[in-house]
């Protein structure tokens, strides 16, 4: 089984790494953590591409500190820091074998092992710059930790570290402590307990304090202001508060996100597969549960914890899910192998089985999909996107930064909604697109002048672009078009030394603009 298993986590290796990200996104968030982890090696937790250089309030330092010390050691190279991603996944998912091997069976861990390790989203995640992977990896330790029979001083320590650590990386982890701290309680560890509370709120707690008390909070920039955001869907809305927040929540993330994620195969144009979909998740997932309290009781607590926020969360997002993906595969193989169980024998592991070549085939087709993709990227070049392996907006968006970057002053100031991805292609330092949202048209021209931007950015990607677009229209005429990038994306110079009219096309661009729906929901 452990030969098996290590073919299994060398294939993960490989084929992650084959999918491994060509160059820094624009999704943001990646750029983002490259800029903390610079102004980590100069001592300070700054947003140094902004304007104000603030004290960043959003992502904990757990994953910038890892890029920090990587970058130290071998300079700021991606494919450095995607190897130590790869490296984190297999080491995971090693971990998780493991634990199930001891506490159900080496043929169901090694069926949980198979699907995990060849999981496009698990995959595509170990070569990424995020920190789903090492999140995943500081949970899967945490927990397998917790496994260990007998309990001994060091592992609970490990453990409650591994907790915390989490708990930095990510800021759901705070789930995870939770979890902990309840699992020792139910267990009667009162002092490991008591421990891991204190050390927590002194450091996780410290945290998530500033991320409340830090004055730069925007939905989207702050998962403070997150939580206190509007549900975007309507209907949700309407129905009211916390109560149409957990239904909505609850029937997206069995009907469409962990579907999604596991993967299950689907008929296109059909219903009759979601509802058997559905109910095979319910009825799995809630023997799963059972087989998880039963056994592995850490588990429980960390998937009812991290669940129970995802229902009362702003947001439904995939991404969300990820991180724990091999524990919600381990569910439903449990609860098809206690299924089974009734059966005999030989249905509780033929169930499990058949449910592995089911979800192991959609995997298998979705990554050959992924990896057909990967192989048209040209990866000479972190900064370059290239087409096939990006949408056509994103290149544009690229070209627009690197246009910045080599046709504009230096000193030049921007305004885009991707803030952290503009100014790493770009070298240029922006303001925060929602310090000018609150404007009303007849504001804007003077908070834009107040900030000193000389550039608006409108990549196309966002439901705040598109509504500064809209406040820019009615004075587009004080704005110049200076260059247009395909399929959407295009940058304003904001002129105070023109008389109005003298250009019209600023204002055909941004009428053509507005026309237009941003692709992505507020929040993304």
């Amino acid at each position: 089984m452990w030969i098996a298993a290590a073919v299994l986590l060398i294939a993960h290796a490989v084929l992650a790494w084959l999918m491994r990200i060509p160059a820094i996104t624009t999704g943001n968030d990646d750029a983002v953590y490259l800029h903390l982890a610079r102004s980590l090696r100069e001592l300070g937790y700054n947003d140094r591409f902004l304007v104000s250089a603030p004290v960043h309030a959003q992502y904990p330092p757990g994953y910038p500190v890892m890029l920090a010390l990587l970058g130290a050691l071998a300079g700021e190279r991606l494919d450095v820091f995607l190897a130590a991603g790869v490296a984190l996944s297999v080491g995971a998912l090693a971990l998780f074998f493991d634990a199930v091997r001891r506490l159900w069976t080496p043929a169901l861990a090694l069926m949980a092992l198979a699907l995990a390790s060849v999981n496009v989203l698990v995959l595509a995640n170990a070569g990424r710059l995020m920190t789903e992977t090492p999140f995943m990896a500081l949970t899967v330790g945490a927990l397998w930790l917790l496994s260990r029979r007998p309990a001994t001083r060091w592992t609970l320590v490990l453990a409650g570290a591994a907790v915390i650590a989490a708990a930095l990386t990510r800021t759901v982890g705070v789930t995870l402590v939770v979890a902990v701290i309840a699992l020792w309680l139910v267990e009667r560890r009162i002092r490991a307990a008591a421990t891991l509370a204190v050390v927590s709120a002194l450091t996780v707690g410290a945290w998530l304090l500033w991320t409340v008390l830090s004055p730069a909070k925007s939905v989207g920039r702050s998962y403070v202001a997150d939580a206190g955001a509007a549900i975007a869907p309507t209907a949700v809305t309407a129905s009211g508060g916390l109560l149409g927040r957990l239904q909505y929540n609850a029937v997206d993330y069995l009907t469409r996100q962990i579907p999604f994620a596991l993967p299950v195969p689907t008929v296109a144009g059909t219903r009759v597969d979601n509802v058997f979909w559905l109910l095979v998740i319910l009825a799995l997932g809630a023997l799963g549960s059972y087989a998880l309290w039963r056994r592995w009781r850490a588990s429980f607590f960390a998937l009812a914890a991290y669940f129970a926020l995802l229902l009362v969360w702003t947001w439904t997002f995939g991404r969300l899910l990820e991180p724990l993906l091999p524990l919600l595969l381990l569910a439903l193989l449990a609860g098809a192998a206690l299924a089974g169980r009734r059966f005999g024998p030989r249905a509780e592991w033929a169930l499990p089985l058949a449910l592995t070549l089911v979800i192991g085939a959609t995997s298998l087709t979705q990554t050959a999909a992924a990896l057909k993709i990967a192989a048209r990227c040209d990866r000479a070049h972190q900064f370059r996107l290239t087409a096939g392996c990006f949408e056509p907006a994103r290149i544009a968006f690229v070209a627009s930064a690197e246009f910045a970057r080599t046709r504009t002053d230096p000193t030049a100031v921007f305004a885009s909604g991707k803030e952290g991805a503009f100014a790493y292609h770009s070298n240029r330092r922006l303001v925060p697109l929602a310090s000018l949202l609150d404007a009303d048209s007849s504001q804007i021209l003077a908070r834009l002048a107040a900030m000193r931007v000389d550039y608006v950015m409108l990549g196309g990607f966002l439901v705040k672009e598109h509504r500064l677009a809209t406040q820019l229209l009615p004075i587009c005429d004080r704005l110049a078009l200076v260059a247009d990038f395909p399929p959407r994306a295009i940058m304003l110079r904001v002129r105070d030394d023109a008389p109005p009219g003298s250009d019209r096309r600023a204002c055909d661009a941004l009428a053509q603009y507005v026309a237009r729906s941003p692709s992505k929901p507020a929040g993304t």
